[in-house]
């Protein structure tokens, strides 16, 4: 009688184990499908410039885009920075950008802006790239 009694306890720990483990996974599973996505994401836009600001602050030169995906990016603005200070990247490169911006707005052409939402300046998305097309 002893031997069914440990083996009936035995059984209830595993039980109450396996109960255990089911739900923790399922709480794993669940935050993994319905948690938003954490990873930061580079995309290229297409978009005519509706503005550009220059100044002390935003990294010292920023564009108005018509429109960035809130889908896939991260940036709560249509505003991204060119980064005319050189937080990211260098300088020369940023005011060549912001050439290109201003040919593209007095010519109204379109911008192929590359814009990662994993660098920003004051919280706006940081753009290294600009392309200016017809």
């Amino acid at each position: 009688m002893q031997n069914t009694r440990e083996c009936w306890l035995f059984s209830t720990k595993t039980s109450v184990t396996n109960e255990a483990s089911l739900a923790l996974a399922l709480v794993v599973l669940l935050t993994l499908l319905f948690a938003p996505p954490s990873e930061s994401a580079t995309k290229t836009i297409e978009s005519d410039v509706f503005g550009i600001l220059t100044g002390d602050r935003y990294g010292e030169c920023m564009i108005q885009l018509g429109n960035i995906p809130s889908n896939v990016l991260d940036c709560p603005q249509r505003w991204v920075t060119l980064d005319c200070k050189g937080i990211f990247g260098s300088r020369s490169s940023a005011h060549s950008n912001l050439n290109t911006a201003r040919s593209a707005m007095l010519t109204r052409s379109k911008l192929s802006v590359t814009v990662d939402d994993a660098r920003k300046v004051s919280g706006f998305c940081y753009a290294p790239q600009l392309i200016i097309f017809r």
